[in-house]
């Protein structure tokens, strides 16, 4: 049966469907046309799109089909929250400590628990970003009070002081708007930044907000708060510039005109208080329906928009790379359900090497923003996430170098380090199987990689990097003890057996134990994000952070448990 625009008016997100129904008036197409007749609207509203007609018409009719289903998907998540939620509202939802460029280099990220995302809440269909599952990250069956969240961000600031590194940045990512009074008050806000203010290694706070809610009332008052030496950074979700992905893949509710409208805000403000405001807008990298190469060309065809939108509005710092993962609530859920959708359609995050490649591309257009990149903390809960992987879902040995060198470059932003760092990285399977299957048109990372081999040998002779370097070592022999040793494998296949789903205790122990083993002079931080993956394999991943010096290691493992897959196989797919 051929979809009618009907049909996709329906399944629509109401900012969507007015703006659809709109041009469908506007061009006198009827609403009981096939979707085939998209090219009545491309040619005049979207054809600036980096996907073509064709492409546009095959996503618009899977989402007829996919959106439906995401509907009841999220549905059934909210009554699932409502009957299990137990969380004190005087706990945040999350916390975690990350690099950033600044003096410290380090940043607190919180998401503080309230009434959850207004946008979500109040979008047709409750369908809110089709690719965001934060949706009832922050959610609360009671009702959360200014002293609960006061409560709530006392206590990360106490714990966040415990065991980890001094941060001069406190970034509030909260599954929503920090300026929606409905989700934080405007006293609420105030008494935060009172306490903030207080706080002599802070120089600047991070808010996000949509741009409806940025107004100079506000932000004045905000910034009125807070020492004469600390700034406030406001990040803004464009996600991308492409008015079709941004409007029908991503239903954001709004458009690049409406960011701009809110730098001239901003604009206003810094004027008269020294240019204390800042803006950085997230960038989605790999939104669903899109090829690896697609994904790619979106992202820095947005960074050139914001590149040139810096000309006029020197205050924004930066774009922050977000690489989508697929997270429950979400379209990426239903289109990488392989039950819904043939492997050939399945839905998999961007590969790490496609960051590189981006990284490159940035910096050979000579764009003087900073680019920052997420780490997999700053993401919803997910099932799967970008990295490196072989074909059987083994997480390769090299994942944990790429991925960590990326944040080193986050606060140095010199990428002769970061590629001399990822240099053992390129004789992996990974490497070879991107360049083979990404479908990436001539990517330009080899070509710039070589040209940056003066400055890598330099920094590769570096006692600091030869350091680093041995203790990688290290940890690649801990990393294959962990995944590859077949008595490893046997003690946590046992297990799983006996404990059956009180497993994470006892793999985290098995796992510290070789971890001490291994690598005697770290400091082991955590063993979390413990998850039993149901495939061929059977495995178990864990995600393990350490320090050594001043470096910290993010390193994610899956450990095969299935004792019968012959140890020929999992060697075969490591080399």
């Amino acid at each position: 049966m051929i979809a009618t625009f009907n049909d996709l008016l329906e399944s629509l997100g109401e900012e969507a469907s007015n703006e659809l129904a709109n041009i469908l008036h506007d061009v006198e197409v009827s609403h009981s046309d096939p979707i085939t007749h998209w090219s009545d609207i491309y040619n005049g509203h979207y054809s600036n799109s980096l996907l073509n007609c064709s492409r546009q018409i095959e996503i618009i009719q899977q989402l007829v089909t996919d959106i439906p289903m995401l509907a009841k998907r999220k549905q059934e998540i909210l009554e699932k929250h409502q009957n299990d939620f137990n969380g004190s509202v005087n706990d945040a939802s999350w916390w975690a400590v990350d690099t950033t460029r600044t003096k410290l280099g380090y940043r607190l990220t919180l998401g503080l628990k309230n009434g959850g995302c207004q946008y979500w809440q109040n979008s047709k269909n409750k369908l809110g970003c089709l690719n965001c599952g934060y949706f009832i990250a922050s959610l609360s069956n009671d009702d959360v009070t200014i002293t609960n969240l006061l409560n709530q961000f006392s206590d990360v600031l106490e714990k966040s002081k415990l065991n980890q590194p001094e941060y001069d940045v406190i970034e509030f990512l909260n599954d929503g708007s920090f300026l929606n009074d409905e989700e934080i008050s405007e006293d609420a806000r105030r008494k935060i930044f009172e306490r903030i203010a207080l706080e002599e290694n802070i120089t600047k706070v991070v808010i996000e907000s949509r741009p409806e809610y940025i107004t100079q009332d506000k932000i004045v008052g905000l910034i009125e708060i807070l020492r004469a030496d600390q700034s406030i950074e406001i990040a803004i979700g464009l996600e991308t510039s492409d008015p079709f992905i941004q409007t029908y893949i991503i239903n954001k509710g709004y458009h690049l005109k409406d960011f701009v409208k809110s730098l001239e805000v901003i604009a206003r403000i810094n004027k008269k208080h020294r240019n204390r405001v800042g803006v950085f807008s997230y960038v989605l990298v790999k939104t669903a329906y899109i090829t690896e190469d697609e994904a790619v060309s979106d992202v820095l065809g947005t960074i050139k928009d914001i590149h040139h939108l810096k000309i006029k509005y020197p205050f924004i710092a930066a774009v922050k790379l977000e690489s989508v993962v697929v997270a429950k609530g979400t379209i990426l859920e239903i289109i990488a359900d392989v039950e819904n959708k043939s492997k050939a359609d399945k839905y998999t995050p961007i590969s790490y090497w496609s960051i590189i490649e981006i990284v490159a591309r940035f910096h050979a257009i000579g764009s003087n923003l900073q680019l920052r990149i997420a780490t997999r903390e700053d993401m919803d809960s997910f099932t799967e996430f970008p990295g490196l992987f072989y074909n059987n879902s083994m997480i390769s040995r090299y994942d944990f170098v790429l991925y960590n060198a990326i944040q080193r470059f986050v606060k140095h932003q010199n990428p002769s380090r970061l590629f001399a760092e990822i240099e053992p990285a390129l004789n992996d399977k990974s490497y070879e199987n991107w360049i083979d299957q990404s479908g990436i048109k001539k990517p330009i990372f080899p070509t710039f990689y070589s040209q940056y081999k003066g400055k890598i040998q330099k920094i590769k002779s570096e006692p600091e990097f030869q350091d680093r370097l041995a203790f990688e070592k290290e940890i690649l022999s801990a990393k294959d003890a962990i995944e590859y040793d077949l008595c490893f494998q046997s003690v946590i296949a046992s297990i799983l057996i006996e404990k059956h789903s009180n497993y994470e205790d006892d793999v985290a122990m098995c796992i510290s134990n070789c971890i001490i083993k291994y690598l005697p002079n770290a400091q082991l931080l955590s063993i979390d994000n413990i998850k039993l993956i149901p495939n061929e394999l059977k495995m178990v991943r864990a995600q393990i952070k350490i320090r050594r010096k001043e470096n910290y290691y993010s390193i994610w493992t899956c450990i095969p448990t299935a004792l019968n897959f012959h140890i020929d196989r999992i060697m075969k797919n490591r080399l």
